[in-house]
């Protein structure tokens, strides 16, 4: 992917890249494919006159077309089925949206939503849920109080990771822990993973 707006794709290990699709002014930021063949890609900031948010392929990436699906703000997002999905908003710059919203192939509806807090006539979220991640039977979210940080109203339990047993409808909290604010995180099992931090 580039900013663009094509998909690129290898068959050699990454040795070399073949454009399979191309979208004029749109900018794919992130791709997830649900299995070999089932794909997407968000764009969910295009140019002026732009309303495509995310493109699908069912061919394992040799061709995509455009989803009538609104992915405007969105942080990350993770494909739970082939028409399903779960998206994080970026509540930090608009605070009108919700943290994490489910797709169920025909509407969205919000599973779960971040404290807020007011500073100077103005309702701000505390932070956003930065990543998701598929781990066994459960999906992972990781979020970040740095709103909340950033303007004095919590100093510690910045960082926090939520868990969903119900594929994206409930959420629970897993760990919330240390002042630092998290970045991204990787489990490669059950208890295995890492987390990346911006400050240390």
């Amino acid at each position: 992917m580039n900013s663009g707006g094509s998909v690129y794709k290898t068959t050699n290990g990454g040795v070399s890249w073949k454009r399979k699709a191309h979208f004029q002014r749109d900018i794919f930021k992130k791709i997830k494919f649900f299995d070999k063949t089932t794909g997407f890609a968000l764009s969910e900031r295009s140019f002026i006159g732009d309303t495509i948010h995310i493109i699908k392929s069912t061919d394992g990436g040799e061709s995509w077309h455009e989803l009538k699906i609104d992915m405007f703000m969105v942080v990350d997002f993770i494909p739970l089925n082939y028409n399903e999905f779960l998206k994080s908003n970026n509540v930090e710059s608009a605070w009108f949206y919700q943290a994490i919203e489910r797709y169920d192939g025909y509407s969205w509806q919000v599973v779960y939503d971040v404290p807020r807090f007011i500073n100077e006539f103005k309702l701000l979220a505390y932070g956003n849920i930065l990543q998701f991640q598929k781990v066994g039977s459960r999906i992972l979210a990781l979020g970040a109080s740095k709103m909340a940080k950033l303007y004095n109203v919590i100093q510690d339990s910045v960082s926090f990771i939520i868990k969903s047993l119900d594929n994206g409808y409930n959420w629970d909290t897993l760990w919330c822990d240390l002042n630092d604010v998290a970045t991204t995180f990787y489990f490669v099992n059950d208890s295995i993973g890492w987390m990346g931090f911006e400050y240390n």
